[in-house]
């Protein structure tokens, strides 16, 4: 298949608090990840029955021997301009809602051959997708929307702690800054992912899934990528006082193959 270059021309990323939930599929959510767990999804609404009967569901478990990781197209042109903002849902240990971060405007991007618009980033831990059985600290979901079909192609990229880490992530630590805030204080808060998140990353698992939250929608690409990255323990500490638990258990492959190509 012909790779295209993923392009964000000049995407901001300075930001502000706003309770909202994730796109539509979260209104008036009232799952979590406790007695209203994922084993309770599908019947706590009829929308979510794709939770329970889908056969495509994410996350899922990569078997490292078996499951080859392709090059992820091309992650560049993204830079810090003063014109956006993330939009979040303010985190409870008790609602199951996953906190994202949005940029202001929406954003025109050529990714895998298919016109998409960056929606919004957002975080679980610990990780929902796993390696062998293993999940690691934290996973970050990179969600993008195909601008005529508005079906989802989500990079995820795991994170785990390295002691030997010496300076915190500079995104990381906008994103507690953010978690900190006041919602209503609207501080513009700069984070430029490509230094810090895309110029790190070569290669991802792709499959066919779903979002991991309810309605847990199929017919989602990702992109998982194959090699953790660092965090430190300070920050993922901070991280984890904010999200608490939010991570879906893997599910059934069904049959499904990782693409190689």
């Amino acid at each position: 298949m012909l790779m295209r270059s993923f392009l964000i021309p000049t995407i901001v990323l300075s930001l502000i608090l706003v309770s909202s939930n994730f796109a539509a599929e979260q209104d008036g959510a009232d799952f979590d990840y406790d007695e209203r767990g994922p084993e309770h999804w599908s019947q706590l609404d009829a929308k979510y029955k794709q939770c329970k009967d889908g056969k495509k569901q994410s996350p899922i478990n990569f078997i490292t021997k078996i499951d080859h990781a392709t090059k992820l197209p091309n992650v560049n042109n993204i830079q810090n301009t003063p014109n956006f903002k993330y939009i979040t849902i303010i985190p409870t240990k008790k609602d199951g809602y996953a906190t994202k971060f949005l940029p202001q405007q929406l954003i025109g991007s050529s990714f895998d051959s298919v016109r998409y618009i960056f929606n919004h980033v957002h975080f679980h831990t610990p990780s929902e997708h796993r390696f062998d059985g293993i999940h690691t600290d934290l996973e970050a979901h990179f969600v993008f929307e195909d601008s005529v079909t508005k079906k989802y192609s989500v990079i995820g990229v795991l994170y785990e702690v390295d002691c030997t880490v010496g300076s915190s992530s500079s995104f990381f630590d906008s994103i507690i800054k953010l978690y900190n805030q006041d919602p209503n204080a609207k501080v513009n808060v700069p984070v430029d992912i490509n230094s810090e998140v895309f110029s790190h990353i070569k290669e991802a698992y792709k499959y066919s899934g779903s979002l991991t939250t309810p309605e847990c929608t199929e017919d989602v690409t990702w992109w998982v990528v194959n090699k953790p990255l660092s965090i430190s323990t300070s920050q993922l500490v901070k991280l984890r006082k904010h999200i608490g638990f939010n991570s879906r258990p893997t599910q059934p492959r069904n049959g499904r193959k990782v693409e190689n190509k």
